[in-house]
Formats: C-alpha cells, sequence, structure tokens
C-alpha cells in the first residue's frame, strides 16, 4: 500500500460527505425560498437563491473531489469504466451506480441554468426538480457504501437530513396541494421515510453489510492477499498504552539490502517485536529508508503488523491486529554497543498514520 493511500482514503470521505452535506443545504435552501420564507423578519438577505445556486456549485466540486481521489485509491483500484459507467463497478455495483446516476443527473441540472437563457424559466424548473432525486439518490449512495455509514454521528447526519428535506417538501406539499393530493403526498413521504429507516437499519447499518452490499464477492479490494498471521494466546493482550526499552542485534539480509532487529519486550509489554529495515550500509551505521514491524507475544506470533515510516530520531509504525485495531508504535535508539542496539519503545492505541521524514542510523554490518 502506497505511503499516500491513507491520506487519499481520507480526502475521498471527506469530499463524498461534505458533498453530501451542501447538497441537502442547497435542498433545504430551495424548499425554504419555494415556501416563501425570504424575508428581512426570517433571514438575512444574504439567504437567498444565489447563495441556493452556490451551494450547489461547491457541492458539485467536493463530488469532483470525492469521484477523483476513488478513482485512485489502491485499495479499490477503480478503472475509468467503472467511475463513469453505472453498474461497472466490481465494488457493491447496485449502490455505487445510484452515484454515478446522481452525478450524471447533476451534471444535466448544472448544465440547464447555464443553458436557461436559451431554454426559458419552465423548462429549467422542471429540470431543476431533478435535484430532489439527485438527493435522494445520494443518500442511498451514502448509506450504501459509506465506511462511515454504521457511526453514530454519520447516522444522525443521515437521519437530520432525511427530516429537513422530506419535513420541508411535506409543507410544501401540503401548502400547495390540490384537489385532495396533499394527503396523499403527505402519506407517500411518510412511506417513503419508514422504507428508508427500515432498509438503514437491516442492511448498511447492520455487521456484514460489506459482503451483501459486495454480492458475496470479498471486500471489493484489488490489493493482492496479505497472509493473515496466527492468532495469539488469548492470555495475551497489548495494552493500551506502554513505554519500554529493549535491546537487539542487527542481522544482516543476504544482499546488504535489509538489517533486522528482534526485540525482546518486557513487562508491561511481555511481547516479541521484530524490525525489518530497508536501507543502505554505512560507515557509522545504517541509513533507514523504509521496512516492517511485527509485534506479538512470541516469534511464532506477531499478529499486529504494519509498515514503517522513518522520523527524525527513530521509526514509527502504525500496525493493524487480526481484529482491525490499529496501534501507534514509535521506537527510539537510546545507546548502542557493537552490533546491538538498546532503543525506547512506546505504543498506544490509536487510528493515526505517519509519513516518512528524516533517516535515522542504526547500527550495521
Amino acid at each position: 500500500m502506497p505511503w499516500w493511500a491513507e491520506w487519499d482514503w481520507i480526502l475521498a470521505r471527506a469530499g463524498g460527505i461534505t458533498a453530501y452535506a451542501l447538497l441537502t443545504l442547497a435542498v433545504v435552501f430551495g424548499l425554504l425560498l419555494s415556501l416563501r420564507w425570504q424575508s428581512p423578519q426570517r433571514w438575512p438577505r444574504m439567504l437567498n437563491d444565489d447563495l441556493h445556486q452556490r451551494l450547489l456549485l461547491w457541492s458539485g466540486l467536493f463530488t469532483a473531489l470525492h469521484i477523483l481521489t476513488v478513482w485512485i485509491d489502491p485499495f479499490t483500484a477503480f478503472t475509468a469504466v467503472e467511475i463513469w459507467v453505472p453498474g461497472a463497478s466490481h465494488y457493491r455495483p447496485l449502490w455505487m451506480a445510484l452515484g454515478v446516476v446522481a452525478f450524471d443527473l447533476g451534471a444535466v441540472v448544472a448544465l440547464s441554468t447555464w443553458l436557461r437563457p436559451h431554454i426559458g424559466f419552465r423548462w429549467w424548473r422542471r429540470i431543476h426538480y431533478a435535484t430532489f432525486l439527485i438527493w435522494a439518490l445520494a443518500t442511498v449512495h451514502g448509506l450504501g457504501t459509506g465506511s462511515d455509514t454504521a457511526t453514530g454521528w454519520m447516522a444522525v447526519m443521515y437521519a437530520a437530513a432525511a427530516a429537513a428535506v422530506l419535513g420541508l417538501t411535506g409543507w410544501r406539499v401540503v401548502q400547495a396541494g390540490r384537489g385532495g393530493f396533499g394527503p396523499v403526498g403527505i402519506a407517500l413521504l411518510a412511506l417513503l421515510g419508514l422504507g428508508g429507516t427500515t432498509w438503514a437499519a437491516t442492511g448498511p447499518f447492520r455487521p456484514g453489510w460489506n459482503q451483501v452490499a459486495n454480492n458475496g464477492h470479498g471486500n471489493g479490494s484489488r490489493l493482492p492477499p496479505v497472509a493473515v498471521p496466527p492468532a495469539a494466546s488469548p492470555s495475551w493482550s497489548l495494552p493500551l498504552e506502554f513505554a519500554t526499552t529493549g535491546t537487539a542485534t542487527a542481522n544482516v539480509e543476504p544482499g546488504d539490502s535489509a538489517v533486522s532487529f528482534t526485540f525482546s519486550l518486557p513487562s508491561p509489554v511481555d511481547a516479541t517485536l521484530t524490525l525489518v529495515l530497508q536501507g543502505q550500509p554505512a560507515p557509522d551505521g545504517w541509513v533507514v529508508t523504509g521496512g516492517s514491524a511485527a509485534l506479538g507475544p512470541d516469534a511464532q506470533h506477531l499478529v499486529y503488523r504494519g509498515p514503517v515510516a522513518v522520523r527524525e530520531g527513530g521509526l514509527e509504525a502504525v500496525l493493524t491486529g487480526p481484529d482491525g485495531s490499529r496501534w501507534l508504535l514509535r521506537v527510539r535508539p537510546v545507546g548502542q554497543s557493537g552490533d546491538a542496539v538498546t532503543a525506547a519503545i512506546t505504543g498506544r492505541r490509536l487510528p493515526a498514520f505517519a509519513l516518512p521524514g528524516g533517516r535515522p542510523r542504526f547500527p550495521g554490518p
């Protein structure tokens, strides 16, 4: 996994969530404008149709960021066809397709705004109503594909967005209802809300949704499969936070392309830490450029694994366990005797990510 993959994943999520929030605000402001809430007594002059259009524009820009970062994500490795053709995705195909269709409709609405002087207000308004469908498709797409869907804060966001849009739409239906359509429209909106809530509760919010959304074909990754390390003894567990020291002797790999260290860490960790560092030998040690780390109760059960990043004065690694938990590990050399090195080692449970930095030296051959 390249070092930038974590940042790309964060940007993809942030872009999608921000785009959805802005789209929801645009729809809400559009409904309030249609309800004629625009008045000096109710809200400032700046909250007008121009703001409504700008919110739609910014939502489109963040959607573009979302698409770009998803496209280059090495985990799913989407092709151009998968990104732009509905239903072609190998990852959660149905729910990805809804997002593609929502983007295509958004492009049509944006084009109609640009062509409004040529097509007239009436046609522009008819096309503009597609914004409701775009919002609905984006909601289902986010619920079906979002990695943050089941988190509490995201569930609250979806609930608030649905309540605001459906509530104001119902108000607008009652206000404009003729010939008994008002009660029918309210009933349809209520059924839509109830159906959506039921589907979300029994689908995306439940464990195992990833397999269901991928039609039972794994997790959607196109990365080479990684060997699963053996499980640790039930009697061993990693403290939530620890600080200790360890000493290990450098073991140079054939070809002088890597050097490995095996630390036996005392209490409160009671673990074995193995570092395999890539780099080059130097007169005063080993110039580190990267590597990997593994941690477990003994050398046969190294259950926490991850890449090593170089920081000024030491090394940093984000280790991932079989249960998906993540630990930030820092290794700082504090002493050297021949080929042996003593290091201060600290760790804590933290979903973190580290970028390469300086080039510390460890004892070499």
